[in-house]
C-alpha cells in the first residue's frame, strides 16, 4: 500500500500566550531555525524571548485566526482531504514539523497500517534547510531506530512545476478580470526570507524564488496580462 505524507510548519493551538509559547519554544529550539550555539541561545530563548514574544505574537495571530483555527492548519487540512479524494488507492496523511499531528505520529500510523511505500512531501516549493531540511531530519530520526522501513522517497523542490505556476497565474489573472477594480500596475510576489549566514543560507533558494516569479510572469504574459512582476523577501 502506498502512503503520502504532506508536511507543513505548524501553528499554535490557539492565539493564547500559553499556546504560542509552546509553539515558539519548539520552533525556536530547532538548530535548523536558530543556529547560535546552544549554551548561548537557550538562555536567551527561555529567559527573554519566551517571556516577551508569546503575548505580542499572540495578538498578531488573533488578527488572522478563523473559526476553524489557524489559516495554515485549515488550508493544510483542506489539501489533505482533497488529496485523499484524488488518490483513493493511497493512504494520505498530513503532519506538522513543530505541532500536532507530528511527523513521527503520521509515520507510525503508516507503519501500523502496513504502508510499505511512503512519499513525504514538504509543502515548500523552494527548499531551505530551515523548512524542508527540518522535515528530512525528523523522517530520518524516525526510521533510524527501525530494523525495517518502507520504500521511501522525499519530494524536493518544485519552483517551476507547471500546475503550481498555473494556479498562481490563475489567481492573479482573475484579479485583472475584476471590472469593478482598477487593474494593478505591478504584481509583487513575496517570499519567506532566510538569514544570509552560511550555515543557514540555502544554496539556490534565491534563484528558485526568482525562477518561480519568472515562470509566473511568463504565464501571465501568455494570458495578455503584461505588467512587471517584482520579487521581494520578507
Amino acid at each position: 500500500m502506498r502512503g503520502l505524507l504532506i508536511v507543513n510548519l505548524g501553528s499554535p493551538d490557539s492565539p493564547e500566550p500559553k499556546d504560542v509559547r509552546a509553539f515558539l519554544s519548539k520552533f525556536l529550539s530547532d538548530p535548523r531555525v536558530v543556529d547560535f550555539p546552544r549554551p548561548v541561545w537557550l538562555p536567551i530563548l527561555h529567559g527573554i524571548v519566551l517571556r516577551v514574544r508569546p503575548k505580542t505574537s499572540g495578538a498578531i495571530y488573533r488578527t488572522i485566526w478563523t473559526d476553524e483555527g489557524s489559516p495554515l492548519t485549515v488550508y493544510t487540512r483542506r489539501q489533505w482531504r482533497m488529496l485523499q479524494e484524488a488518490l483513493p488507492d493511497w493512504k494520505v496523511l498530513y503532519a506538522m514539523t513543530y505541532t500536532k499531528p507530528s511527523i513521527a505520529s503520521a509515520l507510525q500510523k503508516f507503519e501500523d497500517e502496513g504502508v510499505d511505500d511512503v512519499t513525504v512531501m514538504p509543502l515548500y516549493p523552494q527548499t531551505t534547510p530551515s523548512s524542508s531540511g527540518a522535515v528530512v531530519d525528523q523522517v530520518i530520526d524516525f526510521y533510524r531506530v527501525r530494523e525495517h522501513y518502507p520504500h521511501l522517497r522525499i519530494v524536493g523542490k518544485w519552483p517551476t512545476q507547471p500546475d503550481y505556476v498555473k494556479w498562481h497565474a490563475d489567481q492573479i489573472a482573475a484579479r485583472f478580470e475584476d471590472a469593478e477594480r482598477p487593474d494593478p500596475q505591478v504584481v509583487m510576489l513575496s517570499y519567506h526570507g532566510v538569514p544570509e549566514r552560511k550555515v543557514h543560507k540555502p544554496e539556490g533558494y534565491r534563484e528558485e524564488c526568482l525562477a518561480t516569479s519568472s515562470a509566473i510572469e511568463t504565464e501571465l504574459t501568455k494570458r495578455g496580462v503584461d505588467v512587471p512582476v517584482l520579487t521581494t523577501f520578507q
